[in-house]
């Protein structure tokens, strides 16, 4: 936050990575929230799988409250179905149905958010009689939705279909920048076909950022890393090993000098709004490094 970042984003696993350690996304958000004043707050592709929709709008009605209206709340599908059926939770298969509960999930959450007294709900897939969810949130008339694409396109498409109803922003995947300019023109014959005003929708995009001050040092960071078998690791479904050039078409990797011109070139396309994960943490050297190097070339989108 000092460093002048907007937001902290939180991932949403049980267990994940080589060890499975990992500290649970909303537990994480409520200390982070004490610890800051001014960065909005997001579980980056809420797991809808882990917990019941109506729970969920109360814990992130409560965290809107405590961190003074700092939430951005960006549910997901899921997809790692080891980790449900580890703990012994309900895990859907078929993404289309998947899909399905979280466009319930999500208007029983809206509907928790914005009725003034209590809510009786009874969708496809949820239901509850006179549920409470006060306090309300801060934000009106709720927190910021965010939804992202999936790397399966058919899924993909139906995650579209829900964001375009209920989202304020539509995040892409890691994207090499001569792919975005078809990506947002599939967003924009979307909103065409279904009223919604293109606009009105911010766009984001997830990506892995390696920053240093020489490509010397970027290359035995990079060198280091796959020394540690990190691209070997269960990372996303379609996971795969990477080669530096080939990391550096999908991700923001260079010099401070490098990586802004990616971004400016990001930026052109139509992309506002960037979630960064930090390749070399938990060194901290690329998170300062990108704000004192990279930042201050670009102004706050809000």
């Amino acid at each position: 936050e000092r460093l002048g970042y907007h937001a902290l984003w939180v991932a949403d696993h049980l267990f994940h990575g080589r060890d499975g350690e990992i500290l649970e996304c909303w537990t994480t958000l409520s200390m982070l929230a004490g610890l800051t004043r001014r960065a909005s707050l997001g579980p980056i592709r809420l797991n809808s799988a882990l917990r019941h929709p109506a729970l969920t709008a109360k814990m992130a009605s409560t965290l809107d409250q405590l961190s003074g209206g700092r939430l951005i709340f960006f549910p997901d599908i899921g997809w790692r179905e080891v980790e449900s059926d580890a703990y012994g939770l309900p895990f859907e298969r078929r993404d289309e149905v998947r899909v399905a509960q979280m466009r319930d999930g999500l208007e029983l959450i809206r509907r928790l958010w914005i009725d003034p007294a209590t809510t009786t709900y009874e969708g496809s897939h949820y239901r509850v009689t006179d549920a409470y969810c006060h306090p309300k949130p801060v934000q009106k008339p709720h927190p910021p939705i965010w939804i992202g694409e999936s790397l399966k396109p058919a899924t993909s498409s139906l995650l579209l279909d829900v964001a375009i109803k209920y989202a304020d922003a539509w995040t892409l995947a890691p994207t090499p920048a001569s792919q975005v300019k078809q990506k947002l023109a599939a967003l924009e014959a979307t909103c065409i076909q279904n009223g919604r005003t293109y606009e009105t929708l911010k766009k984001a995009m997830t990506t892995q950022v390696l920053v240093a001050q020489t490509r010397q040092e970027v290359r035995a960071t990079f060198q280091h890393i796959e020394a540690l078998g990190a691209w070997a690791e269960e990372a996303a479904p379609s996971a795969r090993r990477y080669t530096q050039q080939q990391a550096a078409e999908e991700f923001l990797i260079g010099t401070p000098d490098e990586v802004t011109d990616r971004l400016r070139e990001y930026v052109a396309l139509g992309i506002t709004h960037f979630i960064l994960w930090f390749l070399d943490f938990p060194s901290l050297r690329g998170l300062r490094l990108f704000a004192e190097g990279v930042m201050p070339h670009f102004t706050r989108s809000v």
